[in-house]
């Protein structure tokens, strides 16, 4: 049996990255939840749109993103584009890391660490008014996390000092022998 194809194809699938994130709603991602997006090399980016209150079908969404422990995210921010809220009489618009707003804007985020998952949640901007009805608002989100390979530890030179008269110890051991 010739294992040669087999090994290359393998080989070759390792070699292969799978692309980074383009997701954009729909699929809509739930209030509650929400799907788990793996990271990958290169900008990673997450859209969506919130409209409406607790009462409505898309005020809030909820996702998170897992970053392997071989990835570093180097930045990471979120864009609020077409904000809006109901002539200024809705609450405040918030998003994870961002906090809470009452205008569009572009928002710094903390870096997720490497091995780990974060959760996302963008809350569209409502209020009750006092009539008993609700003033309700909107906003466009777009997640950017741009990641890039991590770093291999290097031993200190401290563990070369522990292992190195071992593996003397080892070479003379095996000179007597022969």
């Amino acid at each position: 049996m010739n294992l040669r194809p087999f090994v290359l194809t393998l080989l070759a699938a390792s070699l292969l990255s799978a692309a980074p994130l383009a997701i954009t709603e729909p699929p809509d991602h739930p209030g509650s939840a929400g799907p788990t997006f793996v990271a990958d090399l290169g900008l990673n980016t997450i859209s969506g749109f919130v409209n409406g209150s607790p009462t409505g079908s898309d005020y809030e969404d909820n996702f998170s993103v897992f970053i392997p422990a071989n990835l570093v995210v180097t930045s990471a921010s979120v864009s609020i584009l077409n904000f809006f809220n109901q002539g200024g009489a809705a609450g405040l618009g918030c998003f994870t890391g961002a906090g809470c707003f009452g205008t569009g804007g572009f928002f710094g985020l903390s870096l997720p660490a490497p091995g780990s998952t974060t959760s996302y949640t963008a809350t569209s901007p409502w209020a009750g008014d006092q009539q008993g009805g609700v003033n309700l608002g909107a906003f466009d989100f777009t997640l950017n996390l741009q990641v890039a390979q991590g770093t291999t530890p290097v031993p200190e030179p401290a563990t070369f000092l522990l292992v190195l008269p071992a593996l003397a110890g080892l070479a003379a051991l095996r000179r007597r022998r022969s």
